[in-house]
């Protein structure tokens, strides 16, 4: 029975697989698990935050912890990326390229491997992606873990958050396309809801109360009796901001 997209998860690991290296296909599935989970929760971290008026609630020098955050988040997902991809330290790291590889040269049953390369052909990298791995391998390399004469005086284009998911999607693409036995969840976070909602997020729990809690958000009641003719002279942007954000919360327009 060849292997397809339809049928993949159906078939477990023990069908398509020499019976010899079922347990080392486990060992390295679960570890590149492991880390796709870490980078996808980070990355929807990341997301999170940016939907947030940060520039609203802090002057750029007072923002230092959300700017670290955003920053180590970002840093993480890079190397963890590149280790997840692009090392190439050794022929021995477990990188999800080695993974798909060390299925189709060693672990798959002989009367598996045409059809699974064949699935491949419609799962490869793009050339996005292939774009994106070396802007990340550059930045981790240049940036991050190392630092020289010329690469201080290099501009080294670093990845948007809406880059990082797009190299962390054609990923996962990929490493589904290598699971075997079932589906998976891939964040740290549940993929749970209340009363057909989905469960908020921590990391929305902790920006709605700096909003909630904020100068910004408060500035009508802070500056009562100044407040028309305070409002005279912002902007529409700024009051349609400030409001949308007071009637999600409960409070009148400002």
């Amino acid at each position: 029975m060849p292997i397809n997209e339809s049928d993949i998860e159906e078939r477990k690991p023990e069908e398509l697989l020499k019976p010899e290296h079922v347990e080392e296909y486990k060992l390295w599935h679960k570890d590149i698990w492991d880390r796709l989970i870490q980078i996808n929760t980070s990355i929807m971290i990341l997301e999170s935050i940016q939907k947030y008026p940060i520039d609203n609630l802090f002057f750029p020098p007072e923002n230092i912890f959300l700017e670290r955050v955003y920053w180590n988040f970002t840093y993480t997902c890079v190397v963890m990326l590149h280790g997840l991809i692009s090392d190439q330290s050794s022929n021995s790291v477990v990188t999800l390229r080695h993974f798909k590889n060390h299925l189709i040269s060693t672990w798959l049953k002989d009367s598996e491997k045409a059809s699974f390369q064949e699935g491949l052909k419609q799962n490869r990298f793009s050339d996005n992606f292939k774009l994106l791995e070396e802007k990340s391998k550059n930045m981790r390399h240049k940036v991050i873990a190392h630092r020289d004469r010329k690469t201080i005086c290099e501009s080294i284009p670093g990845l948007s958050i809406s880059e990082l998911r797009s190299f962390f999607n054609e990923t996962e693409v990929m490493f589904r396309f290598c699971t075997f036995g079932g589906d998976y969840h891939n964040s740290l976070y549940p993929p749970s809801s209340h009363k057909g909602k989905p469960e908020q997020k921590d990391i929305d729990y902790l920006m709605e109360l700096l909003i909630k809690n904020s100068p910004w958000f408060n500035s009508p009641e802070i500056q009562a009796p100044y407040w028309s003719g305070i409002r005279e002279h912002k902007s529409k942007e700024f009051l349609e901001e400030l409001n949308r954000w007071r009637r999600k919360f409960g409070f009148p327009d400002a």
